[in-house]
């Protein structure tokens, strides 16, 4: 099954797992499923980050997003340059 994740999923996955539904969270580390994350969620996080605006702004940068994503299993340069959306294997494992 392919899985692209909200942008708030996305965060939780990387900071707050026990926020995410325990069937979701099943979801998401079936490694027989593809996990995505879009390059906008990645540009929200960076405006969100920026701005601070929020309650639940997420603790790090666009920059670091793509990082985590990119050990996750996701390409980076896929989130950067090429519009794609990541795919992000080892997410929350």
């Amino acid at each position: 099954m392919k899985l692209l994740l909200d942008t708030q999923i996305a965060i939780w996955a990387l900071v707050d797992r026990l926020r995410i539904g325990e069937a979701a969270r099943e979801l998401i580390q079936d490694g027989g499923n593809q996990v995505f994350v879009s390059v906008a969620s990645v540009w929200e996080i960076a405006i969100k980050y920026a701005l601070h605006k929020r309650r639940g702004a997420p603790p790090f940068s666009g920059a670091a997003a793509i990082g985590h994503f990119g050990t996750a299993g996701g390409s980076a340069g896929g989130a950067s340059s090429r519009g794609g959306a990541p795919r992000l294997g080892r997410l929350m494992r």
